[in-house]
């Protein structure tokens, strides 16, 4: 028999301290991936402009250099997540394995299945992508300085 209450159909989550700063540092390592990705794609960007001032010289547009850029932010961007996917699920199944010795040490029969987590592995891939996309965007006003005589005459 059902209660009928106001909020009976309401489903409440109830977050418990550790979720909640689980979550904090979820947010927190992806503000720092977010920057470090930021700041690898701007330093590499200063550290050739010389190159990036000769392939201007001979020809190549403002727009090529953005899209070779992007490129190779995304190759470094979809290299880290698989490095990281690796990682991750390696140590989630270490995780699993400890987890299972203690139940089994502890009397229990049953123990938790390994895996792969696909979805924060997805998440990597989505947030590594999505950040080489802004951390060009955002290194645009550095490729669009790129001064063809300036650049090459700097030695």
């Amino acid at each position: 028999s059902s209660v009928g209450g106001k909020n009976e159909n309401k489903k409440y989550i109830a977050r418990t301290s550790e979720e909640k700063l689980d979550i904090i540092y979820q947010f927190l390592m992806i503000l720092i991936l977010s920057i470090n990705i930021i700041t690898i794609v701007r330093s590499n960007i200063i550290l050739r402009t010389k190159e990036l001032s000769v392939l201007r010289a001979i020809g190549m547009s403002v727009r090529n250099l953005k899209k070779m850029i992007l490129v190779e932010s995304e190759t470094y961007g979809i290299i880290t997540s698989i490095l990281t996917a690796i990682f991750g699920i390696y140590d989630y199944n270490k995780g699993i394995a400890k987890i299972n010795n203690a139940m089994l040490e502890n009397g229990y029969n049953q123990t938790l299945s390994y895996g792969i987590p696909f979805k924060q592995i997805l998440i990597v891939f989505i947030v590594s992508v999505v950040m080489c996309f802004i951390a060009v965007y955002v290194s645009k006003d550095k490729v669009e300085k790129i001064n063809i005589i300036e650049g090459i005459s700097e030695n």
